[in-house]
């Protein structure tokens, strides 16, 4: 199979220069539009980056004693990165591309694999048009790196099952767990891959015999990353724990989105309000700290589930139908945030839909409007591909996946949450699209039989 890649490789090696030059000069186009330093900071980036010039002034990743908030993944890499090259934003854009590009590359390799030459070159078009890949790349968040440790674990788990080795198994559960060192949403990746191979086995016979090691391979390797991280709480904190992040995003920041769409708080009440009920006698990985937060929590979803599922499944149509290009707006005028941000706390309209895609510069406007024909080519394509390959093997595989970062990230409401989903998203459409162009010649010669019989 390695030798087979090659060989496609350089079959289509002038459809991968031509895409490998293009998708660069588009990094550096998007580059120019984002003069200023300040520009490639999101909401998150300032923390990723003051935790990381912090370690290199001090020698601690930690402030004042207390735990991280976000795992150290991306800031670690952030101090190797600047005490190499400088606090340089153009070199984090320029490594960040490069991953991108390479994340492509184990998209068009996934496709590949399961469907052949013609898919993968739709995938590599796929995901060249895709502004996404563009658009992170330019901003200090870890949407890019994780996309890129999660694509690569995906290709690796593709090749696993073409090739039945342990060897290749374990690196899938490697990058994947690795992911979990810059965002942990990833964090029950294992039942995904569980229950695909229930699914590929054709008995829970051969199941047993040609998976059950390699899933304990899979598992070994995975949370590798996070027994280490949970030793590191351990000696510094006295708590063998991953992260607090869970109970940070439920007790406080969804709790708090509850109190405001369901209660009709106003933002700056809720966060008093959650404040005063964690008890700062105890750390962020007690339980004792949110408590009372998770009593209040539990409260709201026990007498108003109707209102909380439909506050989820608002969440979940942000994450599908967001626009990657809103992050753009906001990073061209961060005066834009607040309007992007609530832009469902209104019913939407034509008018309010025209504005969410449109506000912006006219460079930005212009990408947003491609990136709804995108979106519609792409979840138009989903849509054939569901309904016409229905025992595909990657079929399940995107579905499952989808549900399961869907079912994760519903206490959000953000489209670049919906990055790490492309990889299957773009194979699973190349594929349909594939099987469309394919049949464009028998559709023609139908139509032309019609005419000729009319």
């Amino acid at each position: 199979m390695v030798a087979s890649a090659w060989n496609f490789f350089s079959t289509y090696r002038t459809v991968l220069m031509c895409g490998t030059l293009f998708y660069f000069a588009g990094v550096a186009l998007l580059y120019q539009q984002l003069p200023e330093r300040a520009q490639h900071f999101d909401v998150d980036s300032g923390s990723y980056h003051a935790i990381a010039l912090r370690k290199i002034e001090t020698g601690v990743f930690e402030k004042n004693d207390k735990p991280l908030l976000h795992p150290l993944g991306y800031s670690a890499c952030l101090v190797a990165l600047y005490s190499v090259v400088g606090d340089s934003v153009g070199w984090v854009v320029a490594i960040q591309a490069l991953l991108a590009f390479l994340s492509v590359i184990a998209i068009m390799l996934i496709a590949y694999r399961w469907y052949g030459q013609k898919p993968a070159v739709y995938a590599f078009f796929l995901a060249l048009t895709n502004v996404g890949f563009y658009i992170f790349p330019q901003v200090l968040l870890v949407e890019v790196i994780q996309l890129f440790l999660i694509a690569w674990a995906w290709e690796r788990f593709v090749s696993f099952l073409q090739t039945n080795s342990k060897r290749i198994i374990a690196v899938s559960g490697l990058l994947a767990g690795l992911s979990l060192l810059f965002k942990p949403s990833a964090l029950h990746f294992p039942l995904l891959v569980v229950m695909f191979l229930l699914f590929f086995a054709h008995n829970k016979k051969e199941f047993l015999k040609k998976y059950a090691a390699s899933i304990v391979i899979f598992m070994a390797a995975f949370y590798a990353s996070v027994i280490a991280i949970m030793l590191r709480n351990w000696v510094l904190w006295g708590y063998f724990k991953f992260s607090y992040l869970v109970e940070e995003n439920l007790f406080w920041y969804f709790h708090q989105q509850l109190l405001v769409a369901l209660y009709g708080y106003i933002d700056t009440v809720a966060w008093a309000y959650l404040g005063s009920m964690v008890d700062r006698a105890y750390s962020f990985f007690d339980a004792g700290y949110w408590q009372e937060c998770r009593h209040a929590f539990m409260h709201i979803i026990f007498t108003r589930w109707d209102q909380v599922f439909l506050v989820c499944i608002q969440n979940s149509i942000k994450n599908c139908l967001g626009l990657y290009t809103r992050n753009l707006a906001a990073l061209v005028d961060p005066s834009l945030q607040m309007q992007l941000v609530s832009f469902f706390k209104n019913t939407p309209t034509l008018t309010s839909v025209k504005q969410y895609v449109v506000t912006g510069s006219p460079f930005v406007a212009a990408l947003g409007l491609y990136e709804v024909f995108y979106s519609g080519m792409r979840w138009s394509l989903l849509g054939v591909g569901f309904y016409s390959n229905k025992r595909d093997a990657v079929y399940w595989l995107t579905l499952l996946s989808g549900f399961y970062f869907l079912g994760v990230l519903c206490m959000y409401g953000n489209g670049r949450y919906r990055f790490v989903q492309e990889p299957l998203m773009i194979v699973f459409a190349a594929q349909a699209l594939s099987v469309l162009v394919a049949s464009v010649p028998h559709l023609l010669l139908c139509f032309f039989k019609k005419r000729k019989i009319a």
